[in-house]
């Protein structure tokens, strides 16, 4: 998964409008870094928000 890209999109269950500000949890911000994803797609009701991964994967030696 080194340098792919995810597309992320938050649908509200209870009105089924998409999510405004949605972003990922902590934990799947960690998880996110250690697979070396490198750009995160954000889709808001009618646009497409681009967030760079700025944190390097931490390879084991």
């Amino acid at each position: 998964m080194i340098d792919a890209d995810l597309y992320l999109v938050g649908i509200r269950k209870d009105t089924g409008e998409y999510e405004k500000g949605a972003d990922s949890c902590q934990l799947c911000k960690k998880m996110i870094i250690n697979a070396g994803i490198k750009e995160i797609i954000i889709r808001t009701e009618d646009e497409f928000r681009i967030q760079k991964n700025k944190h390097k994967r931490m390879d084991r030696k």
